[in-house]
């Protein structure tokens, strides 16, 4: 299959649902809704490397929650060499796939044929006698792709000689705006939080207004990648009433023609970390996780579970 073949307007519709939906359906599995950052791209990818060698049950429990059957069987293979190409700009986005697999396992040749097509890395380690040779190697390989934000992905304790594989997906993304931002002289106090650093400048954006929120659609130099803000005025009211509607407030923002407006938000940073498993089996992703699980397109005459 080739990897240049593009991909029909139809197509970018059904990928752009289906990874709304699924950063809605994730978004929905936390109980608390505290500062969290995630990537459904992210997940999207890494998951897809089990989907492509999962059959029966498995796979059709990997497609519902991703929504690989959404986009098609002919077509899923193309959306994901899409989204791994290096068509964005390298100094903005680099997307990472890694598997480190034992010594002892052996990948069908068509599986490595088809993820490596995705440009996805391949390397054996020995998890029974070098585990610290193979953390250090798998942190140090995923600190020079993230530029050193992520240094320590793999703790100690993690491999053990009961360990497969490892699968590694990694999105770096650094980005200037293609209009600059100034840094305000006084702090302004923001929502129930401390008073704190503002940006402020009029710039070209798409904007969505109503009684109970306001969005906003900012781009970043290369054109290709922009950052939405949906802003409500009472949150708990808006998680209560409107949180739903997240995906369709997005779709009418980006529908929206740019203007010059004044835009002021607050200079913040994010980091979070989650139980997947947990999370992953919310929403009904249960036998990947089992020894009922299927991956027999993957490897030969192995029982495998993630």
């Amino acid at each position: 299959m080739s990897l240049d073949k593009s991909i029909d307007c139809k197509t970018i519709t059904l990928l752009q649902q289906t990874l709304g939906k699924l950063c809605m359906d994730w978004f929905f599995t936390f109980q608390e809704k505290s500062d969290v950052v995630y990537s459904t791209h992210s997940m999207f990818l890494a998951f897809s490397l089990l989907y492509l060698g999962a059959e029966g049950e498995t796979k059709n429990e990997l497609s519902k929650v991703f929504g690989y059957s959404s986009i098609g069987e002919e077509e899923i293979f193309t959306v994901l060499s899409f989204l791994m190409s290096h068509k964005y700009s390298k100094n903005s986005v680099e997307i990472v796939d890694a598997i480190w697999a034992s010594q002892h396992f052996e990948f069908f040749k068509e599986y490595i044929e088809k993820i490596e097509k995705l440009s996805c890395r391949i390397s054996t380690a020995d998890f029974e006698k070098d585990v610290e040779k193979t953390q250090k190697e798998i942190n140090n390989y995923v600190a020079e792709k993230t530029r050193n934000l992520i240094q320590q992905l793999i703790p100690s304790g993690f491999i053990n000689s009961s360990t497969a594989a490892i699968l590694i997906n990694t999105i770096y993304f650094k980005g200037t705006w293609s209009e600059k931002f100034d840094v305000l002289p006084n702090k302004m106090k923001f929502g129930n939080s401390q008073e704190v650093t503002m940006l402020s400048n009029k710039v070209c954006s798409a904007a969505v207004f109503s009684n109970e929120y306001t969005a906003c659609c900012l781009s970043y130099s290369d054109t290709n990648n922009q950052i939405a803000f949906v802003m409500p005025n009472d949150i708990e009211k808006f998680e209560k009433a409107r949180e739903g509607e997240i995906y369709e407030i997005m779709r009418s923002l980006s529908q929206n023609f740019p203007e010059k407006r004044s835009v002021t938000f607050p200079k913040f940073s994010v980091e979070s970390s989650v139980n997947m498993v947990q999370q992953l089996r919310k929403l009904g992703l249960n036998l990947p996780f089992s020894c009922d699980a299927n991956f027999s397109k993957m490897a030969k005459g192995k029982i495998l579970c993630v």
